[in-house]
C-alpha cells in the first residue's frame, strides 16, 4: 500500500548544534550593537537591571534592528520590575545589526540564546514545500494494484 513517508533534508539528518548562551551588558549612556554570525540567529529572552540601580527609577530599554525605527521593548523599575521576559524571544538572523540602549543610571543586561539558523530554515522549508511524498514499496508494487482492484469490487 502507499504510505506517506517523511523525506528529511540532509541538514536535518546530521547532528544539530545545541543553543548557546547569549548575554550583553549595556552600560548607562551607551548604545551597544550586536549581530549573529553567519548561519546563526540570536534570540533575546530577558532584560534585567544591572548592579546598583536607583530605587524607583524607571528604565526603558530601546531596540533598533536594521532600518526599522527604534522601539521600546519594555521598562524596568527597581523593586517593582527588576527584570522582564520577552516571551518566546525576539529573534534576529545573521545579517541583522541590532542596536540597544536605555535611559537608566545603571547598566541593563540582555540575555538569550544563539541558535543554528539552518534548523529553523529546514523546518519552515519542509512545511512550505510539502514534506510528504508517496513512495511505493518495491516488493508490494504489483500486490498494491491487485488490492486496489479488489477494493473496487468490494464497493460494488
Amino acid at each position: 500500500s502507499r504510505v506517506p513517508r517523511r523525506i528529511l533534508p540532509r541538514a536535518a539528518s546530521s547532528a544539530s548544534t545545541m543553543p548557546q548562551f547569549f548575554g550583553i551588558e549595556i552600560p548607562k549612556g551607551q548604545t551597544k550593537k550586536f549581530a549573529a554570525d553567519e548561519g546563526d540567529s540570536i534570540v533575546l529572552c530577558q532584560a534585567a537591571l544591572g548592579l546598583k540601580p536607583k530605587a524607583g527609577e524607571r528604565v526603558t530599554v530601546f531596540l533598533q534592528s536594521g532600518d526599522s525605527p527604534e522601539l521600546a521593548i519594555g521598562s524596568l523599575t527597581m523593586g517593582t520590575c527588576d527584570q522582564f521576559s520577552l516571551g518566546t524571544g525576539l529573534t534576529f538572523s545573521s545579517g541583522e545589526t541590532v542596536s540597544v540602549r536605555h535611559n537608566g543610571s545603571a547598566a541593563v543586561c540582555l540575555t538569550g540564546r544563539i541558535e543554528d539558523d539552518f534548523n529553523d530554515l529546514d523546518d519552515s522549508e519542509d512545511d512550505e514545500d510539502g514534506d510528504f511524498q508517496y513512495l511505493d514499496d518495491e516488493d508490494d508494487e504489483d500486490d498494491d494494484d491487485d488490492d486496489d482492484d479488489d477494493d473496487d469490487d468490494d464497493d460494488d
